[in-house]
């Protein structure tokens, strides 16, 4: 079993459940016995803070894809990774539950989207840079990009990323600068 299936059951029981799943469910689902979950991943609480690692792991991987690609222009990385989504979304309208029962974890999740914006920077100092953004304070743009995800956080629908390219949009779209003109 690798640990890819392993997070991706963990996400997929932990959707369909929320804070409820368990790793009976977990552990039938890949086939394999809750003891040799416990021997290799821990508890249910180091499961979750593991998942998490693994999750913003999967997205940092996605970002240097993103950031490579030649054939993007600078707004383009810019808006795909700041809306970076998973192959495995998490449900984030069970996020709450984990805040109440395992805070640690819910913490590592808040902490992991409040850090990891240096990419993030690098490409905003180079629109910036190449005339293509108005200059704006990056610090103010990160807790902006916070409240949204928070926000999205508590918002119970299909189309997170959606709304989240709204926003980015929103934002952006005042500071972009037309070359065009």
């Amino acid at each position: 079993m690798s640990d890819q299936l392993f997070f991706d059951t963990v996400i997929d029981q932990f959707n369909r459940r929320g804070i409820k799943f368990t790793l009976d469910e977990v552990a039938s689902a890949i086939r394999i016995s809750k003891r040799t979950i416990y021997e290799k991943y821990g508890n249910k609480e180091q499961i979750l803070m593991l998942t998490v690692d693994h999750f913003f792991s999967s997205l940092k991987k996605q970002e240097a894809l993103i950031i490579k690609n030649e054939e993007l222009d600078i707004i383009e990385k810019i808006r795909q990774t700041i809306t970076l989504f998973p192959p495995l979304q998490i449900e984030f309208s069970h996020i709450d539950s984990i805040r109440v029962i395992y805070p640690d974890a819910y913490h590592e999740i808040l902490h992991q989207f409040e850090i990891n914006w240096e990419n993030t920077f690098s490409l905003l100092r180079t629109a910036f840079s190449e005339g293509r953004l108005r200059e704006f304070d990056l610090p103010t743009f990160r807790i902006i990009f916070l409240g949204i995800f928070q926000e999205l956080m508590e918002y119970d629908e299909a189309g997170q990323r959606e709304k989240l390219l709204q926003c980015l949009d929103l934002i952006l779209d005042g500071y972009i600068i037309n070359t065009n003109q």
